[in-house]
């Protein structure tokens, strides 16, 4: 003991520390005072550099042969109880009590303080409810659950009452700390991961308080907020649950019964912490696509919970006296927002995607999309919208995922829909970086008429702000009008009609120049033209358009589909751009007489044989209706 005691504040500290401890292992009565006195020395707090390491030196020792008597326990938990009664701060040697804790389940007889005899398992019950009992300050309660920490193999009486009284003190936390108790709970539940499910719902009280400032639905840019404690607190505690989750935390496991559980009472578990949870350990891989689809399932419950209290009153009133009318957009909402502006996009935000993405996958049944579907729809739509708004940066990965949808739907509308508000929302970003674009241009010729027609739409934005997909596009058009397929062909009348309709021209603005003479020039002509434009020699979108309109003299000279689907489209241009109708008539005039529709010399320049033929008593129309009233109107 006295050479234990000389050589403490020597460089041989822990060397003689650990003979002292191998040389007391078959003496009880010197391995006793040996380890009052050492417990003296983490009291004393003069140590705290060597404190670390002689925890370390205890906790093997403890290990070895022979085992700590009951008595021995017993005294070294009682020193150590009330030691703790006076202390306010976090010692280090807290370890070895919970290591004593744990040797008590090895007892089948304790004594307590009253030398009263039972069992291990009632007397470290006690010990715990002691230390549950015993004042928990913000500065020890760290200290106290990593006690709690190193105690083996507690029963479900003791992680109740440590978890009651978590639930106290949680409520007089500042959010910065938080985060540390979070990380110490998730370590106490490591091997009961049914417990961590309590907490998360502590956690989701405690972060709703006090945030009714936060809860608009108006989302601002992370650049003009600054970040409040509470939110960037719940931001930690993500990444303390994702951390630990990635190392083998079961919490992923409960957090999907949760999920599956909550099917019948969704309203009580969709609200916005538990939803970046869910969220947050959807990253993993192995839980990806079970989370979500989980989530999923639950957001429909949701919407059709909402949808009955639209429609029956008494059903309405009990969801608003029972505080259970959740609405699963503005919980998103306010996620996206929370993520967007506080710093979790990382963990949360690929999540939030896939989830809009699969919400947007959902199929109709027999017959036509309900309202719960479209509402689906809708709200990812909206996930989507604001994804793009707060997180530019993600628009061309959405714009891949959704090309792929277009190309294997056959251009179904929702998704269309989509990829028009994702360009409009980041057309900003998007005329700079057009690549994934024209990969959504150049699959337009493997769709249908109907599925071409929409994506050409809604690339219309970025066609209107950007040059170079403007030029890519008229160069995408071109090809396909020598496609073998009409549909394609079709297709690319559509795109020019589209543009024609959007780059509208002045009247006050229209050159001098004869129409005739540029719709006779040749493709590179017209291209120098519009390359004129381009480089700024003209305030207007005429050369354009009178490029687009030489396009489409093609098109007059293709398959009826074609024809049809030009004459009909020319109708709405003029209407929309009336500044092109002389021009167009102009293009029509010299299409007939160059195919000797039209006798210029003649009083009635159209020959209704050459437009109308008779047979069998049936007049049949020859040339598309479109194309006759279009010229009959050129001449009245």
């Amino acid at each position: 003991m006295e050479y234990f005691k000389s050589n403490l504040d020597s460089s041989n500290a822990l060397f003689a520390t650990k003979m002292c401890l191998n040389g007391v292992l078959t003496i009880p009565s010197a391995r006793t005072k040996l380890f009052r006195t050492i417990l003296k020395v983490f009291f004393s707090g003069k140590f705290e550099k060597l404190e670390n390491d002689l925890v370390s030196q205890v906790l093997s020792h403890l290990e070895q042969e022979p085992k700590l008597t009951s008595n021995q326990i017993n005294q070294f938990v009682t020193i150590s109880m009330e030691e703790m009664k006076e202390l306010d701060c976090q010692p280090k040697w807290l370890p070895i009590l919970g290591k004593l804790l744990s040797l008590c389940l090895d007892k089948d007889v304790m004594y307590t303080v009253d030398e009263e005899e039972t069992t291990g398992v009632k007397y470290r019950q006690s010990q715990i409810r002691n230390l549950c009992v015993q004042k928990w300050t913000p500065v020890n309660i760290l200290s106290m659950v990593s006690l709690l920490c190193d105690v083996s193999n507690l029963n479900n009486e003791e992680l109740e009452m440590i978890f009651q009284r978590i639930k106290v003190d949680m409520k007089q936390l500042e959010p910065d700390q938080v985060p540390p108790l979070v990380y110490q709970v998730l370590r106490l539940t490591n091997d009961y991961p049914s417990w961590m499910i309590k907490m998360l719902f502590f956690l989701s009280k405690y972060y709703s308080q006090n945030v009714a400032d936060e809860n608009s639905e108006e989302l601002i840019s992370a650049s003009t907020i600054a970040a409040s404690p509470l939110r960037r607190s719940e931001s930690i505690v993500m990444v303390h649950i994702m951390n630990e989750a990635r190392s083998g935390h079961p919490i992923a496991k409960e957090v999907l019964k949760l999920l599956k559980a909550g099917l019948h009472v969704p309203d009580q578990i969709f609200n916005p912490f538990l939803v970046q949870v869910c969220l947050c350990l959807s990253v993993l891989k192995q839980h990806q696509s079970s989370i979500i689809e989980s989530m999923k399932s639950v957001i429909s419950k949701l919407i059709i919970s909402n949808m009955k209290s639209q429609e029956n009153a008494w059903f309405n009133e009990e969801l608003r006296l029972n505080s259970m009318n959740t609405d699963a957009r503005s919980v998103l909402m306010q996620v996206i927002h929370q993520v967007c502006n506080y710093g979790s996009w990382g963990h949360i935000g690929p999540g939030l995607v896939d989830l809009a993405l699969v919400l947007l996958d959902l199929q109709p049944g027999l017959g036509k999309p309900d309202a719960r579907l479209k509402t689906c729809w809708r709200l990812a739509q909206d996930i989507i919208k604001q994804i793009v708004i707060n997180q530019v940066s993600e628009a061309e990965m959405l714009i891949k995922h959704l090309s792929r949808r277009i190309m294997f739907s056959k251009a179904n509308p929702r998704y269309t829909d989509t990829l028009k508000l994702v360009i409009m929302e980041s057309r900003g970003k998007l005329m700079y970086k057009t690549g994934v674009l024209n990969e959504v241009l150049q699959h337009v010729s493997f769709l249908s008429y109907a599925g071409g027609k929409r994506v050409m739409q809604s690339l219309m934005p970025i066609i209107q702000c950007s040059v170079a997909f403007r030029d890519q596009t008229i160069l995408v058009i071109r090809k396909g009008l020598f496609s073998p397929k009409v549909d394609t062909r079709r297709i690319a009348i559509n795109g020019v009609l589209a543009m024609l309709k959007h780059f509208k021209i002045n009247s006050n603005m229209l050159s001098n120049t004869s129409t005739q003479q540029i719709l006779s020039q040749s493709s590179a002509g017209l291209s120098q033209v519009y390359a004129d434009v381009h480089g700024g020699k003209s305030g207007t979108h005429e050369a354009l358009c009178l490029e687009l309109l030489g396009v489409l003299k093609r098109g007059l000279g293709q398959q009826a589909g074609v024809r049809m689907s030009l004459y009909s489209g020319l109708n709405e241009v003029v209407n929309k751009n009336p500044e092109l109708c002389p021009k167009v008539l102009q293009m029509f005039y010299q299409h007939a007489v160059r195919h000797g529709l039209c006798n210029t010399d003649a009083i009635c320049p159209i020959d209704i044989n050459d437009i109308v033929q008779e047979k069998d008593g049936t007049a049949t129309i020859i040339v598309s209706s479109h194309f006759f009233v279009m010229i009959s109107i050129y001449f009245l």
